[in-house]
């Protein structure tokens, strides 16, 4: 899902944009069932091993489980996701970012172009030659008359 906005953000696909974020929000409902459920199941297996919930951390269930191949694959393939989420999550954040800074960019042109400009920007008339800027909008096209 991540790597699909990777796509929607490149693409500019605002429309898609809003619809993953529901899927996201979604999603993020069903991971903090999840996350109840897991932390109950922490609290157990902590207790049942005589641990605290800070002791008890996937290198300890390793080190107490050497011979549990599926435990130990399953341990680092989680800690592989969580390494590629966390990559491909700041490289999705640079590119909001990004986008949020091109916008705040065109809405200042916006802006200038209603009248927060000083000296408003010349244009171009029909027969080629610049005159004062007589309508907002000039500030951002040439028209012609």
């Amino acid at each position: 899902m991540a790597k699909r906005k990777e796509e929607i953000l490149l693409n500019h696909d605002w429309k898609g944009l809003e619809a993953l974020v529901c899927v996201e929000e979604k999603l993020v409902y069903q991971a903090g069932i999840a996350e109840r459920a897991r932390l109950e199941s922490h609290s157990r297996l902590c207790g049942a091993m005589g641990l605290s919930e800070q002791e008890l951390t996937a290198d300890r269930l390793k080190k107490e489980f050497p011979d549990d191949a599926h435990l130990i694959a399953l341990i680092d393939d989680l800690a592989g996701t969580v390494d590629l989420l966390l990559r491909q999550n700041d490289l999705n954040r640079e590119l909001i970012s990004s986008s949020l800074s091109y916008v705040d960019f065109m809405l200042k042109v916006i802006a200038d172009a209603k009248g927060g400009a000083k000296d408003p920007a010349p244009t171009y008339g029909s027969d080629g030659r610049t005159r004062a800027a007589d309508k907002a909008v000039a500030h951002l096209l040439d028209t012609k008359r």
